[in-house]
């Protein structure tokens, strides 16, 4: 049962040899059960999104994403990797052309100390326009 309930891309890292519902749990403890691994693939999923591939979709599930990973990250404390310096350089990246622009006028005037805080803040705005 356990197995049937695993995804695939799962299933396939575990070793054939692996039988007993222990061994696939302590893989999992070990794999999935440490906070910066977690961390690691919650940032996967926002820095995949390719804004050439999703067109005119992209700032809103750009905004989700975002608002959502930092979600996540904050409930596991790993919130470091997405609020630094080089993080946000490479959010700022994505943006389309005209997002860059209103961010460039926007960047001083929002509320946050920190950088990230005020590309949230952003993002928020963004998402409901």
């Amino acid at each position: 049962m356990l197995c049937q309930a695993l995804p695939k891309q799962i299933l396939d890292n575990i070793s054939t040899l692996t039988n007993s519902a222990d061994e696939i749990w302590n893989y999992l403890d070990e794999k999935y059960g440490r906070s910066e691994v977690v961390a690691r693939e919650i940032m996967t999923e926002l820095m995949s999104l390719d804004p050439k591939r999703l067109g005119s979709r992209f700032m809103g599930r750009f905004c989700t994403t975002l608002l959502d990973t930092h979600s996540l990250l904050q409930s596991i404390n790993e919130e470091d990797w997405l609020v630094s310096n080089r993080t946000v350089a490479e959010l700022e990246g994505k943006l389309p052309r005209e997002e860059k622009l209103e961010w460039a006028r926007q960047c001083n005037t929002l509320p946050g100390v920190i950088k990230f805080e005020r590309f949230k803040e952003f993002m928020q705005q963004r998402k409901t326009v």
